[in-house]
This record gives C-alpha cells, structure tokens and sequence, in this order.
C-alpha cells in the first residue's frame, strides 16, 4: 500500500503532529484545549512507528506541535533525529510558544529541523492577555532573537481578534527586525477552548474586511511573505477547497483525523494498533467518502475551517524552507 494515500487520495504532504496535550499556557484562542497531557499519549516506540509508516507512504513534512513541545524534550529530540535518519530530505519543523527555547534547548534539535514556528500576537499588552501569561511576550520575541543569531528559519503565526488587529503592521516591523521568513494572520477557529471566549475574541464580518485590507496593504508595503486564513467565496465554489485534504493531524493518543475539528468516528486510523500500511483500501475508501460527503454538504463548516490555512501554510514551507 505504499504511497496510496499521497497518490490516490490526493492528501497533502504534510502532517501537524500534535505530540503532547500539555502546555505551560492557556490561551483563550486553544483550538486543542491544552494545558495536561492525556493520560493515553503515544510513548517514544509508538511515535517512530507513525513516523516510518507516514514516510513509507509518502508524506515528507512534519511540524511538531501540541500542547508545548519543548515540554516533553526527551521525545522530541530523538524523534526529529530519527525522520533525518529515515530520510534526510524529509522536512521537519518545530512549532513553540518560545518560552522554553533556550540555547541549550535549541542546541539538543537544531541541527534537525529546517525551521521554527513563533506565536506573536499583536503587541505586548494583546499578547500576553491573549495568553494568560505576563511574561509571554517578551520570551516569544527573545526566542526569535536567539533563532535570528543561530540562523535558523523562522515563520511567525499571529492570531488576529478584535484586541489584535490594529497592531498587524507592529508584527510585521517586528518580524523583519527579527529576520523572520513568513508571517501567517490567522482569525480565530472556534474549536475547543476558544468556543468558550467566542463574544471576546472572535471577528465579525467588520474585522475580517479590516484583516484583508491591512493584509494586502501590508503585502505592497513590505518585502516578506504574508498570508492568512481567509477564505474567499470564490474559492468555496471551487471543487479544489472541498475536495483536497490538504494535511493530516495526529494526536497524542494517535487517532488520526483529515484536520483538527472532525469526528473521532472518521478518524482515519488509530497508532498504534493500526496503520496505514495495513489499512484495508476499502475501509479506507468508506471513510475518505464519509470526509467528502461531509465537506460537499457543508460549506458553512468549510468556510470556517483551516483548510484554505493550511495550503498556504504548506506554501510557506516549500517557499521558504527547501
């Protein structure tokens, strides 16, 4: 069954690897809820497993997020030392809040990974309410300093809600001082802890118009690459947003879901007592079928959904980081 997925399911090529709940924050906007590890989280075996199956069938990027990843180092580091060793050419990034990443930290990876993902979020002020920590900002922008002098590429996600939006241009003049490579504005997905600050954070139709105004502004102002989850209406009448699965995400206890957001009950598989180089093709046909059939009917759930984000995510990388 090598490669099936890649070849005749039209996946995207990479995989968010969500490889712990737990984090040193609780962010307003946390589409995974994270704050404790679960209690059935994927051990080390178990993680080189998923990775050597997705490689073998075709997938070659992986951002490593959670949760805090740098929380659970002593997973980390051997699993991005083990994708190189499978396959060199295989892309691997780190996504972090910064408050962990340390020289000594960064030195136990870098020499592994081709780039790093920073949370900025507007200014001091927004970003450290936005994440319940008063000293979450200034760790975030010492962690793009650090990356800046060992020369390691760097992309920055920046929530844009109601508090943030008026500070996107301080991002970007930021980032540029930083040496940072893209930048993503993203407005709020209200999956898990999010739902419950919806009223607070969440952007009307007002401040998406604002959002994509600023954005092409800013796009002809400056000389970095800029993008955003915006999806366009002409874009939801095209069949390439309903009928492309544009990344896989893995959670810790190694269900398997076309994004985050979707049914356990259409998770594609289960590490590890499954994978998908066992996967039957007609139980993996059944469910495929079930994921489109949800997305043709659905265009309200497309049209709040991450998936045009993740294309242009996945763009970013192969721009930036090949």
């Amino acid at each position: 069954m090598n490669n099936i997925l890649v070849k005749n399911y039209n996946f995207h090529r990479h995989v968010l690897l969500e490889i712990t709940k737990q984090c040193n924050l609780q962010c307003l906007h946390c589409f995974t809820e994270a704050g404790h590890s679960l209690a059935e989280e994927l051990e080390l075996d178990d993680w080189k497993l998923v990775l050597k199956d997705l490689i073998d069938n075709g997938f070659n990027a992986f951002t490593i997020s959670g949760g805090e990843p740098l929380l659970v180092l002593k997973k980390i580091v051997p699993l991005v030392k083990y994708i190189k060793q499978l396959n060199s050419q295989i892309k691997v990034y780190i996504f972090t809040n910064g408050i962990l990443l340390n020289r000594t930290n960064l030195h136990r990876f870098k020499k592994y990974v081709d780039g790093v993902g920073i949370s900025i979020d507007g200014c001091k002020r927004t970003h450290d309410w936005l994440r319940r920590q008063d000293s979450s900002y200034v760790a975030a922008i010492d962690a793009l300093s650090l990356l800046q002098v060992e020369k390691i590429p760097v992309f920055v996600q920046s929530m844009v809600t109601p508090q943030t939006l008026p500070y996107m241009e301080d991002v970007v003049n930021i980032c540029i001082d930083k040496g940072v490579r893209a930048i993503r504005f993203s407005h709020v997905d209200f999956y898990g802890r999010a739902i419950k600050h919806k009223q607070t954070i969440g952007c009307d139709e007002k401040h998406l118009i604002s959002l994509n105004s600023t954005l092409k502004r800013l796009k002809e102002k400056y000389n970095i690459y800029l993008t955003s989850n915006l999806v366009k209406k002409t874009e939801l009448q095209k069949n390439k947003v309903l009928f492309t699965i544009p990344s896989l995400h893995i959670l810790p206890n190694g269900y398997v879901l076309p994004w985050y957001g979707f049914p356990l009950k259409l998770a594609l598989c289960k590490y590890p007592t499954e994978t998908f180089s066992n996967l039957k093709k007609q139980v993996l046909d059944a469910k495929i079928s079930a994921f489109k059939e949800i997305m043709e009917n659905s265009q309200a759930y497309v049209s709040r959904s991450n998936m045009r984000n993740i294309i242009d995510y996945d763009n970013i990388v192969a721009h930036f980081f090949d």
